[in-house]
């Protein structure tokens, strides 16, 4: 498995070296160039991911629902935090807070399910499985929070597609998050692994200490201002463009 890892390290290398220019997602991902590889900068230059605004864009919620529906989209497995997600849900049914829950994503269904008959009613609870993408503007329009839970993250689109539909996020501090996600200025942080303060935060959400609407309404701006994939295009366009000159 070393020799994997090395060999795609090499492989990395020797691209880099030849590159005339990187378009790191990430200022998380140059600082892990610049450590590993020690990469020119002036060939290298931060292009964020971005979302196409005009598919996700806010839907009207139902304001009358009482219960707040979670949200969670990504691979079923330990690296998503999938647990973590889990544990602050236990956290939350134990306190009383009545809530709704929407999974979507494949790996270890059936563990989850069990577990999650373990905190909820079956009809407090759905997990979807994999979703068309051109269908995830509905599943956020459905949902109330959408919560990452992720040991490790670098820029992800997700996040993304929720603030672009003022669906609130709820994310770690991790990675090229921390980019995007402003703690209560646009979403909300927590330490990586800490299900207790995941719960923490959820639980202010719930009995409505925040201005959450005001939130939401901050991160479709952002999306708008700075991670709109029209206008990541047209200067990945034009960074092209410098590259055909040269």
């Amino acid at each position: 498995m070393k020799v994997f890892s090395l060999g795609i390290e090499q492989g990395e290398k020797i691209g880099f070296q030849k590159a005339d220019l990187l378009l790191p997602i990430s200022e998380f991902t140059l600082r892990q160039i610049n450590l590993n590889y020690g990469y020119n900068n002036e060939k290298i230059k931060v292009m964020n991911n971005a979302v196409d605004t005009t598919l996700f864009y806010p839907h009207k919620k139902n304001t009358e629902e009482l219960e707040p529906t979670f949200l969670f989209v990504g691979r079923l497995y330990a690296i998503k935090g999938i647990d973590i997600f889990l544990d602050a849900l236990e956290i939350l049914s134990k306190k009383g807070l009545k809530f709704k829950v929407l999974i979507v994503g494949r790996g270890e269904t059936e563990r989850v399910e069990k577990r999650l008959l373990e905190i909820l009613p079956p009809q407090k609870f759905e997990v979807k499985g994999r979703v068309n993408y051109f269908n995830m503007p509905e599943v956020y329009s459905n949902s109330d929070i959408l919560v990452v839970s992720s040991i490790y993250e670098n820029f992800p689109t997700t996040i993304l597609e929720a603030m672009s539909t003022k669906t609130l996020v709820v994310a770690p501090a991790v990675g090229g998050i921390t980019e995007i996600v402003k703690d209560k200025l646009n979403g909300f942080l927590f330490e990586t692994g800490n299900a207790l303060q995941l719960a923490d935060i959820l639980t202010k959400i719930i009995n409505k200490n925040y201005d959450v609407e005001k939130i939401c309404e901050n991160a479709r701006t952002i999306v708008l201002e700075k991670f709109d994939w029209k206008k990541r295009g047209r200067e990945i366009f034009e960074e092209y463009k410098k590259v055909e000159n040269l």
